[in-house]
């Protein structure tokens, strides 16, 4: 499941190996809402299929784990 949502979502978005790196470090941090107590690197529920995004999306426009924690949080 979760190499199906790797594949999908490296299509979207191109990301250096850096920036993937720290995609998966943040999502493993993030818990799906949904499946509680999974990680959404790990969740295969459409609510973390789309944090995933908004976290490589993030990545992509440079902003900091920090910052990526902070509008997650209000959100989800």
């Amino acid at each position: 499941m979760t190499a199906l949502i790797s594949v999908m979502l490296t299509v979207a978005a191109a990301l250096t190996p850096e920036q993937e790196a720290k995609v998966r470090q943040i999502g493993a941090g993030l818990r799906c809402p949904t499946r509680t107590g999974l990680p959404i690197t790990e969740s295969g529920d459409a609510l973390s299929v789309q944090m995933w995004r908004e976290v490589r999306e993030q990545v992509k426009a440079g902003q900091t784990e920090r910052d990526i924690y902070a509008l997650m949080a209000p959100r989800y």
